[in-house]
């Protein structure tokens, strides 16, 4: 936790992001948790209730990081002939790019940089779309910083608007972008 209450703390004071902007991402994590009814945490979460949470690693609450519910999941990939003759419609695979820069984030040059700038470019190149052609992305959110690095590195906002970009519900349910 600590290391990314580093890279929270380091992204605050280098470009203004705020805690209530970092509430921002539990809240609307929680508002599309509430619509699954298998999801673990289903009762509201206010930006107030983040903000009032205990402290785990300043600037990080309770609420800043999420639960442990590691699982998996899995892709069934065939040729796109072979799909059409499938029961379900196809969901075709248009790009796919995978960067690692280091083994954990201690070891980040920048903590306010990750290699999805790299992973991602790469995957939009292969499918020739942008951020813009885009309305719904899964990232990896583990603590509420992660998922304002990925939107920036991703191109879904500049380099350090993530905490603006994510205010007011925009990737809550309703918002302009589905986010997990």
């Amino acid at each position: 936790v600590s290391a990314y209450a580093l890279a929270a703390s380091r992204h605050m004071h280098q470009y203004g992001t705020t805690r209530r902007q970092l509430a921002e991402v539990a809240v609307a994590a929680r508002g599309w948790a509430r619509l699954n009814p298998e999801a673990f945490m289903r009762d509201p979460l206010s930006i107030d209730d983040v903000l009032k949470s205990r402290m785990v690693s300043d600037p990080l609450t309770v609420r800043d990081c999420c639960l442990v519910t590691d699982g998996g999941g899995a892709y069934v990939l065939v040729r796109s002939d072979r799909a059409r003759d499938l029961p379900r419609k196809p969901v075709y695979l248009l790009g796919n790019a995978t960067a690692v820069w280091n083994r954990q984030i201690s070891s980040m040059p920048d903590l306010t940089v990750t290699s999805a700038t790299q992973s991602g470019a790469e995957a939009y190149a292969m499918a020739g779309l942008s951020a813009n052609d885009i309305n719904l992305v899964q990232l990896y959110d583990a603590f509420t910083i992660n998922t304002l690095l990925f939107l920036e590195d991703l191109g879904f906002c500049k380099k350090g608007e993530g905490g603006a970009f994510v205010e007011g519900g925009a990737i809550a349910p309703g918002g302009r972008l589905a986010v997990n």
